[in-house]
């Protein structure tokens, strides 16, 4: 595992690093305004091959490359965000999403649980941790804690 540091909203896009942790409400807005910009794109971009002959024998010229930049940037291709520091697989899908998004959401579940990605995330940040922060909780704050998150839940 490396760690790169702090990314930039285009190292996103750019691949520079696999995994961006952030908290829930920068990841949400993140992915709306992606999503947002992607069925923008595509809008205009369909717009303008419609506004004249010219442009859509452009089109229909480009169609392959065109059908191959919806697909990668169709939104519900990438359903199914893990919600990580739980002690189990969650899987949150997109409110708004079709029968498309929810099968690749369940993908994402299924092949976590195929290949024990919790435990393996577990052992490698045990293995990344000294042995000081890794004291295990009392019971009282177990029970505390497993309150709290079934009153929220």
């Amino acid at each position: 595992m490396n760690f790169y540091g702090n990314v930039e909203g285009n190292d996103i896009f750019k691949g520079t690093t696999d995994i961006v942790v952030c908290d829930g409400f920068v990841g949400n807005v993140t992915l709306k305004a992606s999503e947002g910009l992607g069925r923008f794109v595509k809008s205009v971009l369909t717009t303008e091959f419609k506004s004249s002959p010219l442009n859509m024998l452009g089109a229909l010229i480009a169609r392959g490359a065109l059908k191959a930049i919806s697909q990668r940037l169709n939104p519900s291709r990438y359903n199914g965000g893990s919600l990580l520091g739980l002690r189990g697989l969650v899987f949150k899908s997109h409110g708004g999403s079709d029968a498309y998004g929810h099968q690749w959401a369940i993908k994402r579940a299924f092949d976590a649980a195929k290949y024990d990605v919790l435990a393996r995330i577990s052992t490698k940040i045990a293995d990344l941790m000294p042995q000081s922060v890794l004291t295990p909780l009392s019971e009282e704050s177990t029970s505390a804690t497993e309150t709290i998150g079934q009153k929220t839940a």
